[in-house]
């Protein structure tokens, strides 16, 4: 199975270039942010090359961040139809 998460320990270059986001998704809305176990809404998403989510406010050096991929199962993210013919 994908790893759907990734921990950090905060730091000041991490605090001030972003954290990596070392995994696959969908939709930017999907990537999110929990400090200390709660979650950080005040974020930007870099689209360059490696991708970096960075933390605007509300995070200082020690503090645990963890990047994840958060999605709903019940939600569809494509639309599927089998175009077999048995």
């Amino acid at each position: 199975m994908a790893n759907t998460y990734f921990d950090y320990e905060a730091n000041a270059d991490r605090i001030s270039n972003g954290f990596p986001v070392a995994f696959d998704y969908l939709e930017d809305e999907h990537v999110t942010v929990e400090v200390n176990g709660v979650e950080n809404t005040d974020t930007e998403l870099t689209t360059s090359t490696p991708i970096k989510v960075k933390i605007l406010s509300g995070v200082t050096a020690g503090q645990n961040v963890r990047v994840r991929r958060k999605s709903q199962p019940d939600t569809n993210l494509v639309d599927f139809v089998n175009g077999s013919v048995l």
